[in-house]
């Protein structure tokens, strides 16, 4: 750092050409070039049928099979859903219901101190908490997890 004899600062100048000066460069690490391999059609296909059969990609599987490497966690495909009936249910209830604007019309009616309390209120808001409590329970079926779980 340069400092000005007369006060111990750098100078404006001094600061603005240090400012100015290029960065240095950081050394980043070179990859190495891929390698190739030639296969025949053959060879190929079949590599590519025991990797889909272990689920994973095919450089993936070449390179554990070749460095006796454990295989990364299985990805899951396919479908996300263990009970496509149950989903449909709680869809079905979810579509049927008109839940959501309900809920903005109550919410809106307390906030300005317009929701007068009767046995009709009560029974309604009672129902919508039992549909909900149907749908958590078709949705948690659905996804194939457990009734204490939370997602």
């Amino acid at each position: 750092m340069s400092v000005n004899a007369q006060n111990g600062r750098e100078t404006l100048r001094e600061i603005f050409d240090k400012s100015g000066a290029p960065a240095k460069k950081r050394q980043h690490k070179r990859r190495l070039a891929p390698f190739s391999l030639r296969l025949t059609a053959s060879e190929r296909q079949r590599l590519e049928q025991h990797a889909a059969a272990e689920g994973l990609p095919l450089g993936t599987y070449i390179k554990t099979k070749a460095l006796d490497l454990r295989a990364p966690a299985r990805r899951r495909r396919g479908r996300l859903v263990d009970d496509g009936q149950a989903l449909a249910k709680a869809l079905a209830l979810l579509g049927r219901s008109d839940l959501s604007a309900s809920l903005k019309e109550l919410a809106s009616a307390a906030r300005i101190g317009a929701l007068p309390v009767t046995p009709d209120l009560e029974a309604g808001l009672r129902q919508a908490v039992d549909h909900v409590g149907q749908i958590r329970a078709h949705l948690i079926t659905a996804l194939g997890l457990k009734t204490g779980s939370r997602a």
